[in-house]
């Protein structure tokens, strides 16, 4: 999202946050209303019900939403006059430490559902492009490579760390599908942040 305001479900005047921080009240309210059960799960549920929202003492917060790249759970509320859709991660963190997630928030495990605090750290948009996982259509077994059917090779290829513009590393002959997945780890190590990058041969 990266500072930009965007709009869901047919509601005009709904927000996405983070990074847009709500306000107080409804802060206050989420503190007040939600509890995280079991203990540091990652669930959050109602502790209490209270107008105007439709949502009965235990029931269990939010419903899953879908993003091109991951799915998560968020909670829309109807607050001040319009819609805030919160992600459940920047509510659980709040909760956590007092204080709005002021970037986005990344999952150590790239699993957008597994909200459980220790799963969760603050990243910008690039970082979490780092945090990568082997993608469903990858026909090679290894991050950043895939058959280029022109060449008949393997080709390797790498994002670049602030632009997001994909960078060539070279195309590998058929039986030289490990040094490809080398090649794309070797640029990883010296342009990715080292907290965030995962690689083929760790």
């Amino acid at each position: 999202m990266s500072g930009s305001r965007r709009y869901i479900g047919g509601f005009r005047n709904s927000i996405v946050s983070p990074p847009i921080c709500p306000p107080q009240d409804l802060l206050e309210m989420l503190r007040r209303d939600l509890v995280e059960s079991p203990a540091n799960s990652g669930i959050l549920v109602w502790q209490r019900s209270s107008w105007p929202r439709r949502a009965r003492i235990g029931d269990r917060a939010g419903h899953i939403s879908h993003t091109p790249s991951n799915a998560y759970r968020g909670i829309h509320i109807r607050w001040g006059g319009r819609g805030w859709h919160l992600r459940e991660h920047s509510v659980i963190w709040y909760l956590r430490t007092g204080i709005w997630p002021a970037t986005e928030l990344d999952h150590r495990d790239r699993n957008g559902l597994d909200n459980s605090f220790t799963q969760l750290r603050l990243a910008s948009r690039q970082q979490q492009g780092q945090n990568t996982s082997i993608k469903k259509s990858n026909s090679s077994g290894y991050i950043g490579v895939d058959w280029h059917r022109k060449s008949q090779k393997w080709r390797a290829r790498a994002r670049d760390p602030v632009t997001g513009v994909r960078i060539f590393l070279g195309t590998f002959a058929r039986e030289e599908l490990e040094l490809a997945a080398r090649a794309r780890d070797a640029y990883v190590r010296v342009h990715y942040d080292q907290r965030f990058y995962v690689l083929n041969f760790p």
